[in-house]
């Protein structure tokens, strides 16, 4: 089968540029055929490729919300449990200052206070029943950040977190 390239050239389809890539579907045969006979070769198309994925990797802006309790404690005379987490981001627009964690335990949220002497660490005591032995949590971030044309708000929530509370 005799195919035309979009330089205007005719090549012969062999195959073997669908059997080295391992290309089921035939629109993306086509797309994939189309760009190595138009000019780009095998090691340029790697070269692209490969500076997408890292541009990708490099803008990406992740946020880490790292839980720093111990799963288990044992029980308090005064019901408050000491809760900690810490905060990283790789985002440059968000505002550090207007940064307010919280702990969110059932339908309640406990405000944090900064970890002194530590950047990017809050703490903050929550009250659990003498009746319960297990607390479910969240830690919820909400924050302000640099944006066109103005300043917006938006907010990080952590995956669900478990303290088991034993007794002496």
């Amino acid at each position: 089968m005799t195919l035309r390239g979009v330089n205007g050239k005719s090549h012969k389809d062999s195959g073997a540029i669908r059997d080295h890539y391992h290309i089921k579907t035939p629109e993306i045969q086509l797309y994939i055929f189309l760009a190595l006979v138009s000019g780009c070769g095998t090691g340029k198309m790697k070269r692209i490729l490969f500076l997408s994925a890292v541009c990708i990797g490099l803008a990406g802006c992740g946020t880490t919300i790292t839980n720093l309790t111990p799963r288990h404690h044992l029980r308090s005379s005064n019901g408050l449990y000491p809760v900690e987490v810490a905060w990283d981001s790789t985002q440059k627009t968000i505002k550090e200052k207007t940064i307010k964690p919280y702990v969110i335990v059932g339908t309640e949220a406990y405000p944090m206070r900064p970890s002194p002497m530590v950047p990017n660490r809050w703490e903050t005591m929550i009250p659990v029943p003498p009746d319960q032995n297990l607390v479910n949590y969240r830690f919820k971030f909400d924050y302000d950040y640099r944006a066109i044309p103005a300043t917006r708000g938006s907010s990080k929530l952590s995956a669900p977190y478990r303290i088991e509370i034993k007794d002496r």
